[in-house]
């Protein structure tokens, strides 16, 4: 681990957000979930990343409920295991279904989550810049992304 922190880009100046937080997301996005589908694949046990596929959707459930914080990065999870499971180019049709449904649950989301923002009546210019700036910098990969 130490190896991978030091091997890690300077984010503390680059970021408003917490350095631990960024440290999560890198070996999530770079480690955790790049293992778990290989493992998955190596042992012909691909049900494995389509029950994280389901715990992902499911964590998605309180919908707004929840503090935008923690929103956004669930809809930033999502994303990462969409472009881990595309990766596995699985022909496996019930599991690519599941993919999809992720995908397209993130993106819209993602969308709607801005949109929201824009519609919100007492909505203060500088909170609404504040909002769009963080919502934009996670989520960005998914508002942008080739369907």
């Amino acid at each position: 681990m130490i190896a991978y922190l030091r091997a890690f880009p300077d984010i503390a100046s680059e970021s408003k957000t917490n350095v631990i937080d960024q440290v999560k997301k890198y070996f999530y996005e770079n480690k955790y979930l790049p293992e778990l589908a290989e493992y998955a694949t190596n042992n012909d046990q691909l049900f494995i990343v389509e029950d994280k596929i389901v715990d992902l959707l499911d964590n998605d459930n309180g919908g707004k409920k929840i503090p935008l914080g923690k929103y956004v990065n669930n809809i930033s999870k999502q994303w990462s295991m969409v472009k881990v499971s595309e990766a596995l180019n699985s022909d496996y049709q019930l599991f690519n279904r599941k993919v999809a449904e992720l995908k397209n649950n993130a993106i819209v989301k993602a969308r709607h989550l801005i949109i929201d923002d824009l519609l919100e009546k007492d909505m203060t210019l500088d909170f609404f810049y504040s909002t769009t700036t963080q919502i934009l910098s996670k989520l960005k990969p998914v508002l942008i992304a080739p369907r």
